[in-house]
């Protein structure tokens, strides 16, 4: 049998015309891309990286008051004193109960 030769063509096609989500070029793990960079060894060449300093400095603060839901604008909302000792913030938040807004159907996800 002759043997036959076929070539494939890949062409990219965006859905979006505008592209602003492909041309941003996201990075969603950039830890991961370093370790793989030192597996590969591309750390231990002469034309690697140079190290970096940084300095953070921050401050701290307890949370002091928690109020759940939203707050109208330009109204003054009393919250209610918040003692971490009592129960974790997570699970304050998570116990707010979730209603669909029926003005905006794209919103129906948020009730699952």
């Amino acid at each position: 049998m002759p043997s036959v030769t076929s070539w494939l063509r890949l062409e990219p096609r965006n859905r979006d015309t505008e592209m602003n989500t492909s041309l941003q070029a996201r990075i969603y793990d950039p830890l991961w891309m370093l370790t793989r960079q030192w597996q590969f060894g591309e750390f231990q060449g002469e034309d690697n990286g140079s190290p970096v300093t940084a300095r953070w400095r921050g401050e701290a603060a307890p949370l002091t008051r928690y109020h759940s839901g939203a707050i109208a604008p330009k109204t003054i909302a009393a919250a209610p004193a918040y003692d971490g000792s009592r129960m974790p913030l997570e699970a304050l938040v998570e116990r707010e109960s979730v209603r669909p807004s029926t003005s905006q159907p794209e919103r129906l996800r948020f009730a699952a």
